[in-house]
């Protein structure tokens, strides 16, 4: 798993990025998302780019405030659906980073099969 000339460790897809500030790696994905702040609000389309056990970066338009929680649905390789429910941690010009505050029951087993495809 090397670097290709060129492309920063940062921007290798096949990257985990451990930190030692999180609990968990992250892992570089290409997910479609939709997200959706309340019942009664518009869904907004997003790319995960990042994704861990305990939360991911979505690239998107809007920019909800620290604190917002937001629904999320993202599109899996395989075909499947995947909801949770998140918080925004920090905000960039980029999209969105977030913390999962609730997952599906089978959430983090999708989570493991979305970032093992990518090897």
């Amino acid at each position: 798993m090397g670097v290709r000339p060129g492309v920063s460790k940062r921007m290798d897809p096949t990257n985990s990025m451990p930190d030692s500030k999180r609990r968990h790696t992250r892992r570089r994905v290409l997910l479609r998302a939709l997200t959706q702040s309340g019942v009664f609000s518009a869904e907004r389309l997003g790319v995960v780019t990042d994704l861990s056990e305990g939360g991911a970066f979505i690239e998107t338009h809007s920019r909800p405030a620290r604190g917002t929680r937001l629904w999320v649905c993202m599109s899996l390789a395989d075909g499947s659906l995947f909801h949770a429910y998140v918080e925004v941690v920090r905000s960039t010009s980029r999209g969105v980073g977030t913390r999962f505050v609730r997952l599906d029951p089978d959430g983090v087993g999708k989570i493991q099969s979305a970032t093992v495809a990518l090897h």
